[in-house]
């Protein structure tokens, strides 16, 4: 679970790093990555919590697409 929190923390990091420069860089890979990361934490949580709950394991794709659905008002 480590390995996965220092790995949503790093893509983080290189996505503000590169939406705040002044060259193109991609925002759409990095915004997949750290939602397929963190879906892969809520399925590490709620495995640890509740086992007998859970029945799928497409976390990761929900995390993606709602990380780049993102929230406006």
């Amino acid at each position: 679970m480590f390995e996965t929190i220092a790995f949503m923390g790093v893509w983080f990091f290189f996505s503000v790093i590169t939406y705040g420069i002044n060259v193109p860089a991609g925002l759409f890979l990095p915004a997949i990555l750290m939602g397929c990361a963190l879906g892969q934490l809520y399925q590490n949580f709620s495995q640890m919590i509740a086992p007998q709950y859970m029945v799928a394991d497409s976390y990761m794709i929900v995390g993606a697409a709602a990380m780049l659905a993102g929230y406006t008002r």
